[in-house]
């Protein structure tokens, strides 16, 4: 699924100039996603266009599909075009859509989408009323593999409304306290202020002058919290997918280590996480590795030990001089060095990094050699 999704996403890239109808999102975008979740669109019985929905005075309404599994319909899907962003006015439309066929139609679960961005709806607040506020959304053109295994809930094959109801419910519980945890770490207010005192055993007396200072500690200890669990579990996520080598070059780069220890930092580590970003717009992420060495650091494709596919070099031991090295020649391992004025800045080398992991899957397929046997050059 992850890779039809993808070339969704690139179809609406490349041709967006051309995609300016409700029709043509039908078509290029909505009709793929739709085959993506297992169903076919050219089976009238599985994807069900122009279902009446009137209701009331409201004649001549209809929602644009109806997917279906045997007899059972398991999800409406409203469809807008995607030059225009969804709004409140799509979403009255859908709530009175889903108001006419939840019960004739048994459905829970109602979609509504741009091509771009899918919204799911359900009646979680009132029974056989559709909630204003979607619990999932899912965007064609920002995603990553969690988004993915959340989608795949709604697949044909997959779909069970009671899990899905069940899981959508435990969404909105949770988006709710998030919300207040988020108002918590951006402006505490007073009753957690006088709770985190009275759980430490403040002994003095809570002036508002007090009660402000902490406030402003407990600010900044959320921060330096949520910080460290990031790094906690990038460090664990890496570890699943990193190989440690003991090549010695560039001895005179200076290191944050301990002597001959090799320490893998968060700028490293988030390095890796903006380059796994870039090639997964060419390859699978699952594919980027990521190794260390006492000197510098690297990004290969794939993790093959005897014929290795460097992708870029990171030179990040020294935190005030950040350095990468792209290859400019597979074979020959030529590379060029650059300096990085920030972190982020490796988002403008996003081509470079493309054409060298594209350059690897063209080398395999023609059956050349690639790395092996290969000094790399400095």
């Amino acid at each position: 699924m992850y890779e039809k999704l993808k070339q969704i996403a690139n179809i609406f890239k490349e041709a967006k100039d051309n995609i300016q109808t409700e029709e043509a999102t039908k078509n290029a975008l909505i009709m793929p996603f739709i085959s993506a979740l297992g169903f076919n669109p050219f089976n009238p019985l599985e994807v069900v266009p122009e279902i009446v929905a009137d209701i009331g005075d409201k004649k001549g309404e209809k929602v644009d599909y109806a997917l279906k599994s045997g007899d059972k319909t398991l999800m409406l899907v409203e469809c807008k075009k995607c030059t225009v962003p969804l709004s409140d006015k799509n979403i009255s439309q859908v709530f009175r859509y889903f108001g006419a066929l939840r019960v004739k139609m048994d459905v829970r679960v109602a979609i509504l989408t741009n091509g771009l961005e899918y919204r799911f709806f359900s009646d979680l607040d009132s029974v056989n009323v559709l909630d204003h506020v979607p619990f999932f959304s899912f965007d064609i053109l920002d995603f990553d593999e969690q988004k993915v295994q959340d989608l795949q809930r709604f697949s044909k094959n997959q779909f069970d409304v009671d899990s899905i109801v069940a899981k959508a419910e435990e969404l909105k519980r949770r988006a709710v306290v998030e919300n207040v945890l988020d108002k918590y770490m951006t402006n505490p207010s007073e009753s957690l202020v006088r709770c985190v005192l009275s759980d430490i055993s403040f002994e003095g007396t809570k002036t508002k002058d007090v009660l402000a200072s902490y406030a402003v500690v407990i600010k900044d200890a959320f921060s330096q919290v949520l910080k460290n669990k990031i790094e906690s579990v990038l460090k664990t996520a890496l570890r699943q997918d990193v190989s440690v080598s003991q090549e010695n070059e560039d001895k005179a780069e200076p290191s944050t280590g301990t002597k001959g220890e090799i320490e893998t930092t968060v700028t490293e580590i988030e390095g890796y996480a903006i380059v796994k970003s870039i090639a997964r717009e060419v390859i699978s992420p699952a594919r980027i590795f990521f190794k260390d060495t006492k000197q510098y650091s690297y990004i290969t494709l794939d993790d093959e030990t005897y014929r290795q596919k460097p992708i870029i070099r990171f030179y990040f031991n020294n935190p005030l001089k950040l350095r990468i090295g792209i290859y400019t020649d597979i074979v020959s391992k030529e590379m060029q060095r650059i300096p990085l004025d920030e972190l982020n800045d490796l988002y403008k080398y996003a081509d470079q990094i493309k054409k060298t992991i594209i350059a690897y899957e063209s080398a395999s397929q023609d059956g050349e050699p690639t790395t092996e046997a290969v000094e790399e050059k400095d």
